[in-house]
């Protein structure tokens, strides 16, 4: 049985494994497992007392149980609610995770030191919107003839003078670890 803070030195060991800029892509998975177990042990404190297999399935069942957790905040997350707050989205988020996988998400601390790396951390995308090619054309006020009646019900905001109190920060994204070639220059000092 695996205790919590043995699920946290494990997830750390992963993401300082992975992240490493000089080898972290480059490494076989026999010794990308051997620095991760070392990681582990020098976290604990401890001697090596779990074997390979111990490691691998305990962050391989870890690892699923977080990309499902992840999936399932995406979803709540981009279908908020107006007025729901981070805590709502994620008491939400629990729930529809118990209701799915009928157990509960018991690794919370866990999955934020996950997503908090640039490994795991979501980067919200944007895409344009698609036009579709039997758009409807509108007329202009100016393709209109002064003889029609024009309507009065229009709205006339100036998306350029927006109150200050309603611009929202984008979240900041975290910066990307540094690259392979650039690390091993640095580490030759060049």
């Amino acid at each position: 049985m695996w205790e919590a803070d043995e699920v946290m030195a494990l997830a750390l060991a992963w993401i300082n494994s992975s992240e490493d800029s000089i080898q972290g892509g480059g490494k076989h998975s026999p010794e990308f497992w051997v620095q991760i177990r070392t990681k582990f042990f020098a976290l604990m404190g401890r001697v090596e007392y779990r074997g390979n297999d111990s490691v691998y399935n305990k962050w391989k069942s870890l690892r699923t149980q977080i990309t499902d957790f992840t999936a399932v905040h995406t979803c709540v997350q981009n279908n908020r609610k107006n007025g729901m707050g981070d805590a709502d989205v994620l008491e939400a988020c629990l729930k529809q995770y118990k209701a799915l996988y009928n157990k509960d998400f018991s690794m919370l601390d866990v999955w934020r030191q996950c997503i908090s790396s640039p490994k795991w951390h979501t980067v919200p995308t944007s895409s344009p919107p698609r036009s579709s090619k039997r758009s409807k054309t509108t007329s202009t006020l100016a393709d209109q003839s002064p003889s029609q009646p024009m309507s009065d019900g229009r709205c006339q905001i100036n998306l350029n003078e927006l109150d200050p109190e309603l611009i929202f920060d984008e979240p900041d994204e975290l910066p990307r670890p540094l690259g392979r070639d650039k690390a091993k220059a640095a580490a030759r000092g060049g």
